[in-house]
């Protein structure tokens, strides 16, 4: 009798509860928090936990579809031009460039000093032909049409400016 009354009481207690997490109905409490965290978010007025407990699927209204899409760059590119005109372009650009500054920074001197260490060892391979996965022979065919092909132009570029004069 005693563990007939205290479920009764239990269940009894959790129905008259409105707290999600209380009745045990975790989904209703997760919708319900996403609900909070959108209105925070957004600064809009979310729907009522009644409405979103209601098994209805959510409505496919074209005008509801229109007002959830995501604005277009171009309208967006309008709303601040319109707003803050050229200068909107350019807000928090110098919070942006400070924190990004020390990123590239080191980017750039870690690439420049493993540049210079490495490069040298790399060098022999880089002028390989082999590299390419290329015979010496083919190789070769391949570095004497290249080099006609500069001897030529040089000495096309000699003749227009002979011709110039």
């Amino acid at each position: 009798t005693t563990t007939t009354t205290t479920t009764t009481t239990t269940a009894k207690q959790a129905s008259e509860s409105t707290n999600p997490a209380e009745t045990g109905d975790t989904q209703l409490y997760i919708r319900q928090q996403k609900q909070q965290q959108l209105q925070l978010a957004g600064g809009g007025a979310a729907p009522s936990p009644e409405a979103s407990s209601s098994s209805s699927p959510p409505s496919t209204n074209s005008e509801d579809a229109a007002s959830s899409e995501r604005p277009s760059l171009m309208k967006i590119g309008k709303e601040v031009m319109e707003k803050d005109g050229i200068p909107g372009f350019f807000v928090g650009g110098v919070q942006r460039a400070l924190y990004y500054a020390p990123m590239t920074g080191v980017f750039f001197g870690l690439y420049e000093s493993l540049d210079r260490a490495l490069y040298p060892m790399l060098l022999p391979a880089l002028t390989n032909p082999v590299m390419y996965n290329l015979q010496p022979e083919v190789a070769n065919i391949v570095e004497g049409v290249e080099r006609n092909i500069v001897d030529l132009s040089i000495q096309a570029i000699a003749a227009a400016e002979a011709l110039a004069k």
